[in-house]
């Protein structure tokens, strides 16, 4: 298969008309670009400010809400001890020169007996035992086919033919 020069001219041709309308776009586009990333800065910066003018705002009443809190505690702070003036010299206690005896007691009479106080009788109430109900009649087994197999599921009876 042979190419003729027409159609590589005319090749060439029509991927020059391509890039020439698809660079100036790109450069459109990278000029939209950074107009919108200049766009979300400022708008970052704004946001930033007014978090910051309301923090501050928010530092400053409590520190106001604080002091005035602290002022009222201050108030309820408690009473001063009185100070008494301390003695300029320590005073001095002398031992006891000899041992002293313990002097005895006065003899005292044992009390009198005292009669036992009779305590009131209690009676206890009588309490009925508490008796369950009766349990209810168990169904009488059905017989199964030798074919089948019965398996308890969670109190259930399931059945299978084998």
């Amino acid at each position: 298969m042979k190419i003729s020069s027409k159609k590589i001219g005319g090749i060439l041709l029509a991927s020059f008309c391509m890039s020439a309308t698809v660079f100036p776009r790109l450069a459109v586009s990278a000029d939209d670009f950074e107009a919108y990333k200049k766009q979300q800065q400022q708008g970052t910066q704004k946001i930033k400010a007014e978090f910051q003018e309301y923090k501050e705002k928010q530092d400053k009443e409590f520190a106001d809400f604080l002091k005035t809190q602290w002022s009222e505690f201050e108030t309820y702070s408690g009473k001063v001890r009185i100070k008494e003036p301390k003695p300029k010299q320590i005073p001095i206690v002398a031992a006891p020169k000899a041992p002293v005896a313990p002097i005895p007691s006065p003899a005292v009479p044992a009390p009198a007996p005292v009669a036992p106080v009779p305590s009131p009788v209690v009676i206890a109430p009588v309490i009925q035992p508490i008796t369950p109900p009766p349990a209810p009649p168990q169904p009488k087994p059905v017989p199964l086919a030798a074919d089948t197999l019965e398996i308890m599921f969670y109190g259930n009876a399931v059945r299978f033919r084998t």
